[in-house]
């Protein structure tokens, strides 16, 4: 069922002669990449994350929250086992707690809505630790609204109970997925419900929804030069359940050819375009330095595996703390909106626990693979987005003598993802400050409507507040003052 809407979704997109988003794409090659695991090592994980990222409304068809509960059951995953895996882990405990006071209000029990009251503050200082300073902000709104209801009569707080017992359920979607604009978005709807208190007002929510990161739907127009026609696209649509049946698949080998037959099945994926998009040159040399210390490590693990003196575990540790550093530096990636480098170092991350788990006797070649990967992410760090370097990192991941190597369906976006990226000296979203003065800006004509009063005030006191400055300016320079 999950392949079948993951068709659908992209067919419908081919069918309407759209070209993929930057989003699209980057979920394209996430859901491919968690379904490859989910179904090679029954992760649980990868199976809630399937579930949630055809969630997303980017999708033309997006799953909604009753059959993503369902197609979780279906999957072996409960509700639970699905929040707790996503929830960041310092919000666990918190959640519980809210949960299980949520289940406990009573319009005729003061206190219980108290106690969700301090429970949401606490959630609300905890997230703010985590950098979610929107979702900070919305807890202590909640909080005051709360605190409001308490203040009030019985009579009125019954009625607030419906909108109170539902603050669990958004606290969970968000979490769940915090860059979800969605989930922020049903967050400050709820706020925004005239039954509150304090309801939000318009001009709160375009404040928290820039908190949130939240953006209008961009209106830029892409080149169309760089937009495949539809005539290029295979829009053959899969009819039969057999070519979809992701159950057959018993073997590494075999998951990887069936999830092929889906991309081959509804399009072609070297058609899969990525978005341009600049990216800060700081960033860029922040992550080259990180690169240079993981190059390092390389280095030191394909040494440590040459000497046949070494014991096994000693190594696996190596290779493990060398998977652990290449994930961080993904997630560093994705957090630089470097969707490519990202995908690339969960790969190959997952690649280095396997060596790490499971004794190998490494080839020459794989030695070569393990060295190489930096030596490749720094190369393209020097020039972001160049074609050269976008298929040397690729064809790395393809190599055969890797045991999670990248499908071969995949590749071309995955390509395409790396080659959409550009750097900027400076932040596109910074406006640029005035540096030199107009002649308007040095008019000292006075406006018609100014307050007569207030101009006769400052007429009188601006002398000497000029003098006393200019003195006070003067004993700087000749050394006979101080700064107090």
């Amino acid at each position: 069922d999950l392949a079948l809407l993951f068709q659908e979704n992209i067919s419908d997109v081919a069918a309407e002669n759209k070209v993929f988003t930057h989003k699209q794409n980057s979920l394209i090659l996430n859901w491919l990449y968690q379904a490859d695991l989910f179904l090679s090592d029954n992760n649980k994980e990868a199976g809630s994350r399937l579930v949630n990222l055809l969630k997303d409304h980017e999708w033309p068809t997006p799953l909604s929250d009753i059959d993503a509960n369902i197609l979780l059951e279906m999957l072996g995953i409960t509700v639970d086992e699905s929040s707790s895996l996503e929830i960041p882990e310092t919000l666990v405990d918190l959640y519980k707690q809210l949960k299980e006071l949520s289940s406990q209000i009573n319009a005729n029990n003061v206190e219980s809505i108290n106690n969700l009251a301090n429970i949401t503050e606490e959630i609300g200082l905890a997230a703010g630790a985590l950098d979610l300073i929107g979702f900070q902000d919305v807890c202590l709104i909640v909080k005051e609204n709360l605190s409001d209801m308490i203040s009030e009569q019985s009579s009125s707080i019954q009625d607030y109970i419906p909108y109170i017992s539902q603050w669990e359920n958004h606290v969970k979607n968000y979490l769940l997925e915090p860059d979800n604009s969605d989930a922020a978005m049903s967050l400050l709807n709820y706020l925004a419900d005239m039954h509150w208190p304090a309801p939000l007002e318009a001009t709160d929510i375009d404040i928290l929804k820039d908190m949130f990161g939240v953006t209008e739907e961009s209106t830029d127009v892409m080149d169309t030069t760089m937009v495949t026609s539809v005539d290029q696209m295979d829009s053959t649509i899969v009819t039969t359940t057999d070519q979809l049946d992701l159950t057959i698949a018993t073997t590494n080998n075999q998951v990887q050819d069936v999830l092929n037959e889906i991309l081959d099945d509804v399009i072609d994926t070297k058609d899969i375009l990525a978005a341009p998009h600049t990216v800060s040159k700081d960033l860029v040399e922040m992550l080259r330095e990180e690169v240079v210390i993981i190059q390092e490590e390389a280095f030191n693990n394909v040494e440590l595996i040459k000497d046949k003196n070494i014991e096994a575990s000693i190594i696996s540790d190596s290779l493990s703390q060398y998977a652990l550093h290449t994930e961080r530096f993904g997630n560093a990636c994705q957090a630089a909106e470097l969707d490519g480098l990202y995908q690339v170092s969960s790969l190959f991350s997952r690649n280095l626990n396997y060596f790490s788990n499971n004794p190998t006797d490494f080839t020459e070649h794989q030695l070569s693979l393990l060295s190489s990967f930096p030596e490749k992410v720094l190369a393209y760090l020097e020039m972001p987005g160049e074609s050269k370097y976008s298929d040397e990192i690729a064809q790395i991941l393809q190599d055969d003598a890797l045991p999670k190597k990248l499908m071969l369906g995949v590749a071309p976006a995955l390509i395409n993802l790396l080659k959409a990226v550009y750097v900027s000296d400076q932040d596109v979203n910074k406006e640029i400050r005035q540096t030199v003065a107009t002649r308007e800006d040095t008019s000292i004509e006075l406006p018609a409507d100014i307050n007569q009063e207030l101009l006769d005030g400052l007429l009188q006191e601006l002398p000497g507040q000029t003098e006393e400055f200019s003195s006070a300016i003067q004993s700087l320079i000749d050394g006979s003052g101080a700064i107090s």
